[in-house]
């Protein structure tokens, strides 16, 4: 297993990373404050993680935010397993599908004149109007799709939980959302001082967890 740390902050804390797997991800689409009307992009960091891993063989990606903790030591087993019983080639949690709703995010794209456009430029499937939203943590990819996910260039601009479940679908991968027993992944909530209950309940993993990395937290 390797892993990749990408950090697209300043390049001083980046500097001060004790990490020998490190990339620095000079983006100003991955800096955005308000992400869904400046499009927040994973895009740099995806490539970046790849250019990192170079020739070396590996077969599954597992993308996620610092703010993600897996909670048990069989975790990626699970994902796989959840996945080969699919037969799925993508895992994200909160995944589901939001053309033709009220999803906030879904109808600020679909004012874009050219945000079809795009999609249908790159699709593979019948149905060009499908459009996926999940959240950016906890990404569990096989080697294929997330190469060529990757390679996708996002002409128009589209938030990141929109862009990466959508072009999964769109070149023809299956995406399916993970179902963790203890509902304890969403992006409202603050997870840091449950993660013990958390653990010992069978979740897992959490997210957000952002005001505690205290081992014992975890432990």
């Amino acid at each position: 297993m390797s892993i990749v740390l990408a950090y697209g902050g300043s390049r001083e804390n980046f500097n001060a990373i004790d990490w020998p797997e490190k990339v620095f991800v000079d983006d100003e689409a991955l800096r955005t404050r308000d992400h869904q009307r400046e499009c927040q992009s994973y895009t740099s960091v995806y490539r970046a993680a790849m250019q990192s891993l170079g020739d070396q063989s590996y077969d599954r990606i597992f993308f996620t935010e610092f703010d993600h903790v897996p909670l048990r030591p069989d975790y990626f087993s699970l994902l796989e397993s959840t996945r080969h019983q699919a037969q799925a080639d993508v895992l994200m949690h909160g995944l589901c599908r939001v053309n033709d709703t009220g999803h906030a995010h879904f109808l600020y794209h679909a004012e874009k004149p050219s945000f079809y456009e795009q999609i249908v430029g790159f699709s593979v499937r019948e149905d060009k109007d499908v459009v996926l939203s999940a959240y950016g943590f906890g990404q569990y990819w096989t080697r294929e799709a997330f190469e060529l996910a990757t390679q996708v260039d996002d002409r128009v601009g589209c938030y990141l939980e929109l862009w990466a479940p959508t072009v999964a679908h769109h070149l023809g991968f299956r995406v399916i959302g993970v179902q963790d027993p203890l509902h304890c992944n969403d992006h409202y909530s603050e997870f840091s001082d449950r993660l013990k209950e958390l653990k010992d309940g069978g979740a897992w993993s959490a997210h957000p967890v952002k005001h505690s990395w205290d081992d014992e937290a975890v432990n």
